[in-house]
């Protein structure tokens, strides 16, 4: 290995020993399909250059040791929960997918035949998580293939595969005749059988050919972007998963190891080295100005004299320095599995703080929809947010996912870089205030209501009222006609006057029954009155009937004398003939012949 001397001495480039990046690129589905889109991604497939079919996800599993080590249950519990409905679905690419896509492949750095040897990083492998809260994120880990690698191809190795259109750099599987000395020494037969199972593409001809055409055939380009929407094509392919993309480039972590000459506690050391730091964290070019430590843009922290670390909105970057071996012990440093420490335990950390960026950034969206259009004609989707908001809230936001205190110190830089309080504070006032706007709505809905039911009540209370009292006048009303008729039945029509005792009666009736019925005092006064005026005008038109009644004059009695009867006469029957008539006096007899 080459060794560096300290950067601020300026002998020379900057050397990284080793180098490893995950390039993550996140995605939003519908919210709660989780197991529906690892259903749908499981049952993916990849056809080899052999024609053959092969799955191209497979489940994860029980997670790596690297995964788990160190992190509280809660934490490891909501990652590789297994899909139980509140944690995460982890699926694993196909390592026959892997192998046939990105093993001998070249990253080609521009036109003039610039180019970085890469692979899947050791041990990382191409991996996807999938949230009950509709957060995906792709993470492929690749390393170059070759070391050591100067700082200024490390920082273009992350920069030209995490693009997606501009300046997105080609990645070429390397065809049996890019190394003309090895081409040469394979048997003329054997070349032959080469070039027909992979004839050496035209790369203008080959770009035009789709993806699945592409992938894992000697001599094809394709972008990581391309590679990362082919794997997903289940997910894009159905409009019921709403699939879209929030951002239009890779985030990435990545991890550098530099020589042992190296020590974060000093100063010079942080201040040569913070540009490059700053570079990877943030996803620059080479050509970039860069930054100084008293102008880093983003979160830093040593985690250790051997170990620095930096996150932002584009990623995390860490460089560890090897240490020296232990004079009196066995002189094995574990130098070597530094990176690799790094690069999977420390990522869980940044995974769950990513996760939880993505969610929040996910939630504040909804919101602003919701906010954007007809905020009362969608309070079922907000009723579902602020379910979405608690249960993640209470199961997915984590304060502390380690008792380990260097792991601890980088979720905190992680949750600083990534600004998670501010996105979290978004999203509780975003929720609090579309709540507060449906709690008035609320209270002047039912304000409304209640005035509505008050004025029915008293319509009805009124309609009442009104019914009860025409249901008392209709009971005076038959009273004093009962009276009326008894005293009609009682007193003698030859009695002067006895019209005007039927009147009394009736009046009598009335006052006695409304002094019972009615309640309100008022209206006793008033039938009494019309009781009083009833019955004077009944006298009155008693008295005028009687004045003005025509008086019958006297007839003269004359005596008749009868007349005397006349004499009945009687006109004789006509008697048939054979017929004797009996005489006068004689009793008939029927029984006598005529003959006799």
């Amino acid at each position: 290995m080459t060794m560096e001397t300290p950067p601020h001495s300026h002998a020379g480039p900057l050397l990284l020993a080793d180098f490893a990046t995950r390039f993550l690129s996140p995605f939003y589905f519908r919210i709660g399909a989780h197991q529906a889109a690892a259903a749908a991604l499981l049952a993916h497939t990849f056809t080899t250059r052999k024609g053959r079919a092969v799955p191209l996800w497979e489940p994860a599993g029980r997670a790596a040791h690297a995964y788990r080590d160190e992190l509280l249950p809660h934490a490891s519990d909501w990652l590789h929960s297994g899909g139980d409905g509140h944690g995460c679905i982890v699926l694993h690419l196909a390592a026959a997918v892997e192998d046939a896509c990105f093993a001998d492949i070249d990253l080609l750095l521009d036109d003039r035949g610039g180019k970085i040897a890469c692979g899947p990083a050791s041990g990382a492998g191409i991996e996807l998580f999938l949230t009950p809260q509709g957060i995906g994120l792709l993470s492929i880990a690749l390393a170059p293939g070759s070391f050591p690698i100067t700082a200024s191809d490390a920082q273009a190795f992350n920069y030209r595969l995490a693009q997606f259109q501009r300046h997105a750099a080609q990645l070429r599987k390397r065809h049996p005749q890019d190394d003309p000395a090895r081409w040469a020494e394979i048997p003329v037969e054997r070349r032959a059988e080469i070039l027909r199972a992979a004839p050496l593409p035209d790369p203008e001809q080959s770009a035009a050919l789709p993806i699945a055409d592409r992938l894992g055939c000697s001599g094809m380009q394709f972008t990581l972007h391309e590679f990362a929407m082919h794997a997903l094509t289940p997910l894009l392919t159905k409009p019921e998963f709403e699939w879209h993309e929030p951002q239009q480039e890779m985030a990435v972590y990545t991890v550098g190891r530099i020589g042992q000459a190296f020590d974060f506690g000093e100063a010079a050391t942080r201040a040569a080295l913070a540009p490059l730091l700053s570079a990877l964290a943030q996803v620059e070019e080479p050509t970039h100005a860069g930054a100084g430590i008293d102008t880093l843009a983003i979160t830093e922290r040593v985690l250790n004299r051997k170990h620095w670390a930096a996150a932002g909105l584009l990623g995390s970057a860490h460089l560890v320095a090897d240490q020296a071996a232990d004079p009196g012990g066995s002189g094995f440093t574990f130098n070597e599995q530094r990176l690799r420490i790094v690069r999977d335990k420390y990522f869980m950390p940044y995974l769950l703080a990513v996760l939880q960026r993505w969610v929040l950034n996910r939630f504040a969206g909804i919101a602003a929809g919701i906010v954007r259009s007809q905020v009362g004609s969608r309070h079922t989707e907000f009723e579902s947010l602020r379910q979405s908001v608690l249960e993640f809230g209470v199961g997915g936001q984590f304060s502390q996912v380690s008792v380990r205190q260097a792991l601890h110190h980088a979720y905190i830089l992680y949750r600083e870089g990534l600004a998670l309080e501010e996105a979290a504070a978004t999203v509780r006032t975003a929720v609090g205030e579309i709540s507060g706007f449906y709690r008035e709505r609320q209270l002047a809905e039912s304000v409304r209501q209640q005035a509505e039911i008050a004025a029915s009540s008293d319509r009805s209370l009124k309609m009442i009222a009104h019914v009860q009292g025409m249901v008392e006048y209709i009971e005076i009303f038959l009273v004093s006609v009962y009276a009326g008729h008894l005293c009609h039945m009682i007193v003698p029509e030859s009695l002067w006057g006895s019209h005007l005792w039927v009147a009394v009666a009736a009046a009598i009736g009335a006052v006695v029954t409304s002094s019972i019925v009615l309640h309100d005092a008022r209206e006793k006064r008033r039938v009494i009155f019309y009781a009083v005026i009833g019955l004077a005008a009944a006298a009155a038109l008693l008295g005028a009937t009687h004045n003005l009644k025509p008086h019958a004059p006297e007839v003269e009695h004359k005596t008749v004398e009868p007349k005397p009867a006349k004499p009945k006469t009687t006109k004789p029957k006509p008697v048939e003939p054979g017929v004797v008539e009996p005489k006068a006096g004689a009793a008939a007899n029927p029984a006598t012949p005529a003959s006799k």
